[in-house]
């Protein structure tokens, strides 16, 4: 009996398949190569949506040398995939792979990619499905990218800005399975790096005489790879004993030739509405071939294709489990190549019998090509009044056009200083400049600074669009151009050269985006949004300006002494600022405390803030008043005597001559105060703010200061707010209480009874008692 009920057991597939055991891992098999570029691997990584547009990272690493390749892309479509390795890895820098190998993703497996591999003599290896560690080499290559952007990036929108010095530092940095930089041993020298780790390598004209110096460079690269490779080969015996141990490796374990095996559906708990208690093997299989790592399988009762796969995947059926079909969700099978990812045109010229330089396109239906500055829609197309290209529909009559020689960067952003303002724009590229410099970081100084240097150059895919649309609103050759090319054309811009960042690609997202946008008054009201916040200080007795809510660019900030506005209070200084307009104090400050206010205004001016100096409400102590107005003219123009740039940023609204009234000052439309320290009431606050506002409107264009909502006294419902003085009526449920009532003319008599007794007693007048 014990023998029945063990081989019933043993017969239980669900038993069989439920059960944990213990993997069957599979010894580690490395990849060997004997040269640079023999074998690349290829992956693809995905960071999140950049600020210049991009989301994926095409990683590719040489396994001999370790060099490795990372580049930005905005999506990972095949077309982008295939361009990318073909145009960055292969003819930058002459890196030609005899083979390419990758993960089954449709990203890699497609036509594309097998026309570009036919094209360029290379053969095309793939993982097999869920084996991430056949290709370990990009796996881990990616591992290390992950980490220096973790350590370096500041903002993780700006991953992609970091992502070329990471593979900077990871290609000069010495490599544990080489011994030696993928740069050393690719071009047989160390780099000139700052840091002084790796020690320089170059070949002196003391160790070799310079007509054998070819020769014997050769001959130190084969000496090298000979080291690499005896190095490479015992970090990989290495790496092999130290992974077999670790995983407890045995090839007796593993399914033989003819053995019946279960496949492990790691996708099978995704498709099941209850995972937890989904199975997840298939089978039974055939094994028909078996090598070192995989397995060649086959459906028993089925006429399905083999499928290859990994040992670790496949558990071995023992001889007493009977042969039921499990059956599944999910089918694995050979990836097939879809054909909606196909290329449309493949050319293979011989360029020796051709004197114009050919090139291979993949290109869709709606693509159009911008190839040089000749073109209307090329970034640097200068419109001075030529005609347009003959386009099939479009009258060749020269348009009275030239915007080129008279559009200025003021037109674009009107609230731009000069000697921005008067910047001469010529193309899209250099508005596409001037956009994203004003709409990035910095202060409104260093921007009027950047924008009147050609040689700052920054640039966005919004910036692009932007310029896009308000040459399109100028310039009757870009209007004219845009509305010829499809709706939904993909522009293939030209490469310009000088620019740091794939200008390519900018321009192709940038065309997205301006086909959907117009330059109106929206975009223009964007355009002034940036340093439109303004800084309104003011003194104590001004402080109920406080109280009005409802602000949105304007900080009120009081002060009872100068030396509160110091430099450490960082909402003052904001990079955003643009208008700062000091309220003097109504009574002479101390002679010496006036020191931390210039130290604050130098570096308002120095951010290229327009600074307004008004005199601040009067007390009636006059003289001590104008005083304070004196003293702030003579120490703000000693200032500018030593820095007469920032003398145009200061606007002086202050008292010119004692006595005279200014019926457009602000502090002669409230009331005098009584001394300093008393606050005016808000409504007073109130006019005193709107008086400024309309005074500096030449000047600078503040905020209008939110109305203030109507009070009411707690006392009264539905009703009507009555007028100052009025008495408010006891009301309960609508009605008027007997009880006020009669409290009121309670009162009414025992005032009356008071006058009358103030009376008599100023006649002098007492009751006296008759006899």
């Amino acid at each position: 009996m014990e023998k029945d009920i063990a081989r019933w057991i043993k017969e239980c597939g669900e038993c069989f398949l439920t059960n944990p055991r213990k993997v069957a891992t599979p010894p580690l098999r490395p990849v060997v190569t004997n040269k640079p570029f023999e074998i690349v691997a290829v992956d693809l990584l995905e960071m999140g949506l950049s600020a210049n547009g991009m989301k994926y990272v095409l990683v590719v690493v040489d396994h001999f040398s370790k060099w490795l390749g990372a580049y930005a892309l905005p999506d990972k479509t095949a077309s982008s995939i295939a361009t990318t390795l073909f145009q960055r890895w292969i003819c930058e820098n002459g890196r030609w792979p005899r083979q390419i190998h990758s993960d089954q993703g449709t990203e890699f497996v497609n036509s594309v990619m097998d026309e570009l591999a036919k094209v360029a003599g290379i053969t095309l290896s793939t993982t097999k499905g869920y084996n991430s560690r056949e290709n370990g080499v990009c796996e881990r290559a990616i591992g290390t990218i992950q980490k220096i952007l973790k350590k370096k990036v500041h903002l993780p929108e700006l991953w992609d800005n970091m992502l070329p010095n990471a593979v900077y530092a990871y290609n000069v940095t010495p490599h544990e399975a080489t011994g030696e930089s993928p740069f050393f041993l690719l071009y047989g020298f160390d780099p000139y790096v700052p840091s002084e780790v790796i020690p320089e390598g170059r070949v002196t004209q003391y160790q070799v005489d310079w007509d054998d110096y070819k020769t014997e460079l050769l001959r130190g690269m084969q000496l090298i790879r000979e080291h690499v490779r005896e190095y490479a080969d015992k970090y990989r015996e290495r790496m092999k004993k130290s992974y077999d141990k670790r995983h407890s490796a045995d090839a007796s374990r593993l399914p033989t030739i003819g053995s019946r095996v279960f496949m492990k559906l790691p996708a099978e708990k995704s498709k099941s509405k209850y995972p937890k208690l989904t199975n997840e093997w298939d089978g039974p299989f055939r094994v028909l071939d078996a090598s070192e790592t995989s397995a060649l399988i086959s459906r028993i009762g089925a006429d399905e294709e083999p499928l290859r796969i990994q040992m670790d995947m496949l558990r071995v059926c023992p001889e007493e489990l009977t042969l039921e079909t499990v059956v599944t969700k999910t089918r694995r099978r050979q990836r097939q190549k879809r054909g909606r990812v196909r290329a449309s045109r493949v050319t293979v010229v011989d360029a020796a019998q051709l004197n114009t330089s050919i090139c291979c396109h993949f290109r869709a239906v709606t693509e159009f090509e911008v190839p040089d500055s000749t073109h209307c829609l090329h970034g640097q197309f200068r419109c001075v009044g030529q005609q347009m290209p003959l386009v099939p529909g479009v009258p060749q009559l020269p348009p009275p056009c030239r915007v080129s020689t008279a559009i200025t960067a003021g037109q674009i952003i009107p609230e731009l200083p000069e000697p921005a303002y008067s910047h001469r724009v010529e193309n899209v590229l250099e508005a596409a400049r001037i956009i994203a410099v004003w709409q990035g970081c910095g202060t409104l100084a260093e921007k009027i600074t950047w924008i009147a240097d050609p040689a700052h150059r920054r640039i966005s895919p919004r910036s692009v669009a932007l310029a896009y649309a308000f040459f399109r609103s100028r310039c009757m050759h870009v209007a004219i151009m845009a509305s010829t090319v499809p709706s939904q054309g993909i522009m293939r811009h030209a490469p310009i050269p000088g620019w740091g960042c794939d200008m390519v690609h900018i321009f192709e997202l940038a065309w997205t985006m301006a086909c959907r946008i117009s330059w109106n008054d929206t975009t223009q009201k964007m355009m002034r949004m940036e340093h439109r916040k303004a800084v309104f200080i003011v003194p104590h007795n001004l402080r109920t300006l406080k109280r009005v809510n409802g602000w949105k660019d304007t900080i009120v900030f009081y002060y009872r002494m100068f030396k509160e506005i110091h430099l450490r209070r960082t909402e003052l200084f904001d990079d955003n600022l643009g208008i700062v307009v000091i309220v003097l104090p109504s009574v002479e400050p101390r002679p010496g405390s006036w020191l931390p206010l210039v130290h604050a205004v130098n570096m308002w001016l120095a951010c290229g803030c327009r600074v307004c100096l008004i005199a601040g409400p009067r007390t009636q102590d006059e003289s001590s008043w104008f005083r304070v107005a004196e003293q702030a003219r003579k120490h703000v123009n000693g200032f500018l005597e030593g820095h007469v740039e920032y003398m145009m940023q200061i606007v002086d609204k202050l008292p010119v001559m004692a006595g005279a009234m200014d019926t457009a000052s602000p502090c002669f439309a409230v009331a005098i105060t009584e001394d300093e320290h008393t606050p005016i009431p808000e409504r007073q606050a109130r006019l005193f703010y709107e008086m400024t506002r309309r005074q500096l409107q030449p000047w600078a264009s503040l905020e209008c200061i939110p109305e203030m909502p109507p009070r009411k006294h707690p006392a009264v419902r539905h009703q009507e707010p009555v007028g100052h003085g009025q008495e408010y009526a006891a009301i309960k449920e609508g009605r008027v209480q007997k009880r006020a009532e009669r409290r009121k003319e309670q009162r009414k008599r025992r005032s009356q009874m008071r006058a009358a007794a103030k009376e008599l007693s100023q006649l002098n007048v007492t009751d006296r008692k008759e006899d």
